[in-house]
């Protein structure tokens, strides 16, 4: 199958998406794994949320959590595999596996549109 974008072809998501998400991944654990670690006082109304997470519903908590780790998990892979099909090669394959399974599906549409539109990205 010939390549189908550059090999080298990779591509973070937008600074914002990145941070959402990483803030997002990082609330759980610390929700489920260390609740009273969490400055509530300094949150705002925040903190009713994460108490509501960490004291009212930690079984949906832990179930969420685990559910998200095996589904970026599995995007991380499909990233890899299609980052081989359309011709990425090397680290930058790597990397798509790498930014998936940090971002999810916000760095997994990034390469399926690479996909779709190869004119742009072309060596």
């Amino acid at each position: 199958m010939a390549p189908i974008i550059g090999a080298s072809y990779f591509r973070l998501p937008r600074l914002i998406v990145m941070l959402v998400v990483i803030v997002g991944l990082s609330v759980l654990p610390i929700c489920l794994y260390i609740p009273d670690k969490i400055p509530y006082d300094a949150l705002g109304p925040f903190a009713k949320v994460l108490t509501y997470l960490a004291y009212d519903i930690p079984g949906v908590v832990k179930i969420a959590w685990y559910v998200i780790l095996v589904v970026h998990a599995m995007e991380a892979m499909y990233a890899y595999i299609l980052a081989g099909q359309i011709g990425v090669e090397g680290f930058a394959r790597i990397a798509w596996f790498i930014s998936t399974l940090f971002f999810g599906f916000t760095s997994l549409n990034l390469l399926k549109a690479a996909r779709e539109k190869p004119s742009k990205h072309r060596v």
